[in-house]
């Protein structure tokens, strides 16, 4: 004999529609990140240090073309140069032997690798010649981080010339943990970044997040 059934919806039904849920939303598909950055170069440098291991014209060569395929596939996405949570460290740095190069400060959703901007930092009249970062989440939060600082070489009489080679450059892929500073560094320049949710259910969101597409 068949069962009568009630109209009410049994156990499984409403398990799959709390995970159809799960999948169409919820605060991880909704979430933001907020990323700040400084880059900033020593002042009263000694011009005539150079890294040796990273001085042969090949290698410069190979990083300047690294730098012009970034700029092909860089964001048009737009930046402010007033920060927040880093506007303090930006004052010490300024108020220290050191100028700032640039400031940049952007929400932006919290994306695989394929998805998240690459962002353009420095360029002409700067000696951060170019600079791209791409902050993204797989189980983890990353930022991919390249700098070229192509500094001004004063001449003999002591005005500047033009820039020339050799140029300098950070590349580091790092991982991040939100609202702690993170610190590129080099004998000549460096960067601070700093990332962090735009709602505290993002952290929580990140400890059971869900592998995304692989960087190259």
């Amino acid at each position: 004999m068949p069962r009568k059934t009630t109209g009410r919806p049994g156990a499984i039904a409403l398990c799959l529609s709390a995970i159809a849920l799960a999948l169409a939303g919820g605060p991880a598909a909704a979430r933001d990140y907020e990323v700040e950055i400084i880059v900033f170069d020593r002042l009263n440098r000694d011009v005539a240090v150079h890294e040796q291991w990273n001085f042969s014209s090949a290698r410069i060569a190979a990083r300047l073309d690294e730098m012009e395929m970034l700029a092909a596939k860089a964001s048009s996405r737009q930046t402010s140069e007033q920060l927040a949570g880093l506007e303090s460290v930006r004052r010490r740095l300024a108020e220290s032997n050191y100028r700032i190069l640039d400031t940049a400060r952007w929400r932006q959703p919290a994306a695989f690798y394929p998805n998240a901007p690459l962002i353009r930092l420095g360029g002409p009249g700067s000696a951060l010649a170019a600079g791209f970062i791409r902050v993204y989440r797989t189980s983890l939060i990353y930022a991919d981080l390249n700098l070229q600082l192509s500094p001004p070489v004063p001449d003999a009489q002591g005005a500047p010339a033009a820039a020339w080679p050799p140029h300098y450059f950070i590349a580091e892929k790092r991982r991040l943990k939100f609202k702690q500073i993170h610190y590129f560094d080099h004998p000549l320049f460096g960067a601070i970044l700093r990332v962090w949710p735009v709602n505290v259910a993002a952290v929580q969101a990140d400890d059971q997040g869900v592998d995304g597409p692989a960087p190259p």
